[in-house]
């Protein structure tokens, strides 16, 4: 099985080779999501933010699945 990264430059030119794909047989389809990336915030930038913030993991999943579940 081999796999293939295909790269469009309009929506509608990604939704008809998607669709002339899905007609083929022997070959699924997967959608990605390209991860966007904010180059002005950097990881050093980020470190402590949770500092003097009466948060705990805990909570934090709670919050999580409460989200889900609406």
């Amino acid at each position: 099985m081999g796999s293939l990264h295909i790269t469009t430059k309009d929506e509608h030119t990604k939704d008809l080779l998607i669709d002339l794909l899905h007609t083929m047989h022997g070959v699924e389809v997967r959608e990605t999501k390209t991860a966007t990336r904010n180059p002005s915030v950097s990881f050093q930038q980020l470190c402590g933010i949770w500092k003097n913030r009466d948060t705990s993991l805990d909570d934090i999943r709670d919050k999580a699945w409460r989200r889900d579940r609406k």
